[in-house]
């Protein structure tokens, strides 16, 4: 099973994220923000980051960045509700620093489930 680490500061849209990909048949690990997800991956197997790139503490551009440098890392999704240029501008970032994906919130379920099969289908193994 592949197991999806969700982070994002929006409680919310975290658990709603959380219910689309249970129902897909994921298993799925959350947490609030960078910090604590640090030790998630750290300690857990985890093939799939889903994280926005603008929360308190340590945001998911600097997640990306650390797991950039390992031989073994999870595929990433980056989503960000910024607004205007400026949101296309930290998701292009956040592509260059090594994510494999990016969505703009708001995205629907189905656009969720077509972006996780697509970074997984790609992962190596």
């Amino acid at each position: 099973m592949v197991a999806v680490l969700i982070v994002d500061d929006e409680q919310d849209l975290r658990s709603s994220i959380a219910m689309v990909l249970k129902d897909a048949g994921f298993d799925v690990v959350e947490a609030g923000d960078g910090a604590a997800a640090l030790p998630i991956l750290r300690d857990q197997a985890v093939d799939l980051l889903i994280t926005d790139l603008v929360m308190p503490g340590i945001e998911g551009m600097e997640l990306v960045r650390l797991l950039a440098g390992r031989a073994r890392r999870p595929a990433i999704i980056v989503m960000s509700a910024h607004h205007g240029e400026e949101r296309g501008a930290y998701l292009e970032l956040a592509g260059r620093l090594g994510a494999d994906r990016t969505l703009k919130k708001p995205f629907k379920a189905r656009e969720l489930l077509e972006a996780v099969r697509q970074v997984m289908a790609v992962k190596p193994a």
